[in-house]
Parts: structure tokens; sequence; C-alpha cells
């Protein structure tokens, strides 16, 4: 196994707070997370010894218009991105940013509603190296 995280043989198609690896690639889809107005975790795993390189999506479901979610990334606890959806980008996909993640590093993915409560989540896939 490269790194850490979810071996061949877990979960390997499954949804969940951890990454997978098959090969020398990786990913991590949270599915669908209710969200309220305070940071909620999508994603947190440890990487191993290599270094991943990924592209991440935020996931947003809404069935009214007019929402706004924000989403932050952290690793070793600081945060390197935040995005935020607001009413204007409502049902338009976004366009996908590229992350290099060190060896030994703490990654955490984080969304959170403007108000009430949001169905939101996130996809990472890329190459472990």
């Amino acid at each position: 196994m490269l790194g850490g995280g979810n071996p061949v043989g877990g979960n390997p198609a499954g949804i969940g707070t951890s990454i997978n690896y098959i090969g020398n690639h990786v990913y991590g889809y949270s599915g669908l997370v209710d969200c309220s107005t305070a940071l909620t975790r999508l994603l947190k795993f440890a990487t191993g010894n290599s270094y991943l390189k990924v592209k991440f999506n935020p996931v947003y479901f809404t069935e009214t218009t007019g929402e706004n979610a924000v989403w932050e990334i952290f690793i070793d606890g600081q945060v390197i991105y935040h995005v935020e959806a607001t009413s204007s980008s409502d049902y338009t996909p976004f366009t996908e940013i590229e992350i290099i993640i060190p060896s030994y590093a703490e990654v955490e993915i984080k969304a959170k509603a403007a108000s009430g409560n949001r169905n939101l989540g996130c996809i990472i896939a890329g190459r472990v190296y």
C-alpha cells in the first residue's frame, strides 16, 4: 500500500470520511452530508510516506435557490483553501482545483451552510507519488 488511508480490500468504492488507494491512484467521496452553519467534517485523513496530487470538487445540492455555502481545506490545521458558493452560482458547476498534499500530512475538508441546513459534499481524486 502506498501512503495511508483505506487500502484495496477495504471499501474502495464507498463513500465516507477517509480516502481510498487503488494502485497509484487516490480518491475520496464524502457523499452528501447534512451541514449546518457550523463547519462540518466532510473528509479527514492522513497521508503516508507519499505525496498526493489531487483535484478537489465541492458538491452542492439544494432544492432552493439563493442559498450560500462554504468549503475549507485544512492541511496540518491550517486553512489552505476557502471557497464560497453564492446565490449567483446556484446550480453552476464548480471549477476543480488542483492541490499538492505533502507526505505525512493531516488533511481535513469541512463545509458549512450560510443559514439553515444544506446537503454538501466533496470529491477528491488524483495520483500518489
